[in-house]
């Protein structure tokens, strides 16, 4: 009976998006071929947790039509000038799905995009442990000889930096971690959690490869994985609504303000968390930047990954890869009158 129940699914699904699909050619609307939105509960707050989807024939009007071709141009133009090496992006509309992808199996190495993951893990944990959050670690000398003071290296650095000698709630470590990008409470977080498997789960659950945090390696993960943290958030499909919501709070405070959010209207509000590294055997340095942009009833999903000569140009290839983003969806929306 279950399998039978599958192949009833598969069958339905598949008649689905042949019919999206013939509908679109039909009216020659190019990048909208599939009928299919997204059916969510309400809005709540930042989250918009994901229901089902259903076929509707008056999609297209409010459809974001893919503008890959013009964000190639920006990303071509970039590389052309030697602002950066490479360059990867994602883009996805969080209303009904549509996406590109510009380079987007590049592997690089994510660095402090991966505090994203940690996160999720710790309020996992707390889904089965009430306590958690409220549990205090002492930063103290021992520990810091062990770990290390990895602020120090950073370029873009932690504004509040945790205190040898002090103790703190997890909870605050990991609004530290988040907000401030602190590398010292990251490497906290990382070490006390109970086992492992914590932190490993939030991939394996995700059908991404096992935690880089636990497999010490280098060039590691691409755009199109790495956004699947951000859409699990926003669908609430990980974590409960309110922890997602609570975990896209914390992204919206994040002090890091030279990528994504440079160039976007004030009021607009961004969930997002940014990572850089300098690779050791060529001197490159990497910058990215990820989250989800709330354009007034159009959110949407984007990650850029960078590599370079040096982070002030790559903090420009950010912004203009972002503005020019948000551009086309603003002109889009504007065109259409939705």
């Amino acid at each position: 009976m279950r399998i039978a129940k599958i192949l009833a699914f598969v069958v339905v699904l598949g008649l689905a998006l042949g019919i999206g699909y013939w509908w679109g050619h039909s009216q020659n609307k190019g990048d909208s071929l599939f009928r299919i939105r997204a059916i969510r509960s309400s809005q709540n707050g930042l989250i918009s947790p994901l229901v089902e989807y259903e076929i509707d024939s008056n999609l297209y009007n409010k459809t974001l039509r893919v503008f890959k071709d013009d964000i190639q141009k920006v990303v071509d133009e970039k590389v052309k000038t030697g602002q950066a090496k490479q360059i990867a992006v994602y883009f996805r509309s969080l209303n009904n799905g549509p996406w590109f992808g510009i380079g987007e199996d590049e592997a690089f190495f994510p660095a402090s995009l991966l505090k994203v993951p940690i996160m999720i893990a710790y309020y996992k944990w707390t889904e089965t442990d009430s306590n958690v959050l409220n549990k205090e670690i002492k930063y103290d000398e021992n520990l810091n000889k062990v770990l290390g003071n990895f602020d120090n290296v950073q370029y873009f650095k932690s504004d509040n930096p945790i205190t040898v000698g002090n103790t703190y709630k997890v909870e605050d470590l990991i609004e530290r971690m988040i907000i401030n990008s602190d590398n010292n409470a990251k490497n906290l977080l990382v070490l006390n959690l109970d086992t492992p498997e914590r932190l490993l789960n939030v991939y394996t659950d995700l059908g991404l490869a096992s935690a880089p945090e636990l497999r010490g390696s280098g060039d590691v993960l691409s755009v199109h994985e790495y956004a699947t943290f951000f859409r699990i958030l926003y669908n609430a499909s990980y974590l409960s609504k309110d922890l997602s919501k609570k975990a896209l709070e914390l992204l919206t405070k994040s002090n890091f303000k030279q990528g994504l959010v440079t160039r976007l209207p004030e009021e607009v509000k961004v969930a997002h968390k940014f990572g850089e590294h300098q690779d050791t055997n060529n001197n490159y340095k990497q910058l990215h930047d990820c989250g989800i942009i709330y354009y007034p009833g159009y959110p949407y999903l984007i990650c850029v990954m960078t590599r370079g000569n040096n982070f002030e140009d790559l903090t420009k290839v950010l912004q203009d890869v972002s503005f020019g983003v948000y551009q086309e969806i603003d002109v889009q929306i504007q065109r259409d009158g939705n």
